[in-house]
């Protein structure tokens, strides 16, 4: 959980409340002592004293407290999200899924067909842009109990929670129509996006990995055909 962010406002509520509080005590003590014939101006000069120190402590006390909770959530913010494409991370992905117990959906595997040729082509920038890209096209298809997550490299993990596997087809044909889409470079150097994708169905009580595996053993035949294609063309071209 994403720690509450202490706002300036409530620092400064905290600082005033507490010079507030030392002042009242300062001022029972003093109060205390009048039967000794204490000078009243002393005590008034203690009161100013001791608010100005307590509001000065406590404002100081205050701005480290926001400085602790933004460090902390900057530190969730690592932990929890992919930095380039803000996607989940691997991590709080599995956790998010195995916080739900009976969960029912469907996972669906995908990585860019390619990805190599447009960092050798393009360069690292052009790639990293192809990924964001990407994480956006599969991103405009989640539901609210949905959930999307780098793997790695040019790998994305999306969970539908209660698609059944002809839904996913839908779902996965969408996201790649959204993918293909999308184009990184200009002119004639300008490479169109496309992604395989492999696809399987969790029932409830069904062992995760096990799922996932499933899916991603879809994807690497997704991609036998895609490579397998490729060639084919080239060949296609030579011949000519």
């Amino acid at each position: 959980m994403m720690p509450r962010l202490v706002s300036r406002q409530r620092v400064m509520v905290l600082a005033v409340t507490l010079a507030c509080t030392m002042a009242a005590v300062t001022t029972l003590i003093n109060g205390a002592l009048l039967d000794r014939q204490i000078d009243q101006r002393l005590i008034v000069l203690n009161l100013i004293q001791v608010l100005g120190l307590g509001f000065c402590l406590s404002y100081l006390m205050g701005l480290k407290l926001m400085q602790l909770t933004l460090a902390s959530q900057k530190l969730e913010q690592i932990a929890s999200y992919d930095f380039l494409t803000d996607a989940l991370t691997r991590a709080r992905f599995f956790a998010q899924i195995a916080a739900q117990p009976n969960l029912r959906g469907a996972f669906l595997i995908f990585d860019m067909n390619d990805f190599k040729r447009i960092n050798d082509t393009l360069g690292h920038a052009a790639g990293d842009l192809a990924l964001v890209q990407v994480a956006q096209a599969a991103r405009q298809h989640l539901g609210p109990q949905d959930y999307l997550c780098r793997l790695g490299g040019d790998e994305f993990l999306a969970f539908f929670a209660g698609l059944e596997q002809a839904q996913i087809h839908a779902r996965a044909r969408s996201i790649a129509m959204e993918i293909t889409a999308c184009t990184v470079g200009s002119g004639a150097a300008a490479i169109g996006l496309s992604a395989s994708f492999g696809l399987s169905v969790l029932e409830a009580g069904q062992d995760m990995d096990a799922a996932i595996a499933l899916a991603d053993a879809d994807l690497y035949r997704a991609k036998s055909i895609h490579h397998r294609r490729n060639r084919g063309h080239r060949a296609l071209r030579l011949a000519r």
